[in-house]
């Protein structure tokens, strides 16, 4: 009996102890619950533009940003994730979200507390090409599909699975004779 109780006490504190561990950890979150947004059509002289692809996860007030510029016929993926304070509304993250592939009308958007550069997390798994297309002023443009994993997220609080994902992306490859300068080097 007198190794029992000390041991059970040790058993009990061990157990305890874990149970406050997982409970400060946030759980995390899929890809399922967020609210994604692509962008590949810009307001400019060109048909499309670099990819944007946003995950918005409303509860963590955070959003992942993936865009997808091009070098030559090589596409590379740039990542953020960023993190606004608990006090910022949602529509407020809707304003930065929508500043990012517009005008930047709303002047006064909430800034993230926290940026975080993903670059190292993303992955192109896939880059298939899927035809040319010709644009609106005459541009050329190779369409690929593009399947990328995101591995997981862990920080500031915020806990996101790793996943995977896939977006069109449109790599120009001749300019329009007619927005072409030849004033211009």
């Amino acid at each position: 009996m007198r190794i029992f109780f000390p041991l059970m006490a040790i058993i009990m504190a061990l157990t305890f102890a874990q149970a406050l561990a997982s409970a400060k950890k946030p759980k995390p979150v899929t890809i399922d619950s967020a609210r994604v947004i692509t962008v590949d059509r810009y307001f400019s002289q060109y048909s499309f533009g670099p990819a944007l692809r946003m995950y918005i996860f409303e509860q963590q007030k955070a959003v992942i940003r993936i865009l997808f510029t091009s070098e030559g016929r090589k596409i590379m993926p740039l990542g953020q994730l960023v993190i606004f304070s608990p006090a910022t509304s949602q529509d407020g993250v809707d304003q930065w979200i929508n500043n990012q592939h517009s005008d930047a009308i709303f002047g006064d958007a909430p800034k993230p507390v926290v940026k975080h550069d993903l670059t190292g997390n993303i992955q192109i798994t896939e880059q298939r090409f899927l035809g040319q297309i010709t644009g609106r002023a005459g541009e050329t443009y190779e369409k690929y599909y593009v399947t990328f994993t995101v591995s997981s997220i862990a920080t500031d609080g915020v806990t996101i699975e790793g996943f995977e994902d896939n977006v069109d992306v449109h790599v120009m490859t001749k300019d329009s004779p007619a927005l072409q300068r030849p004033d211009l080097p």
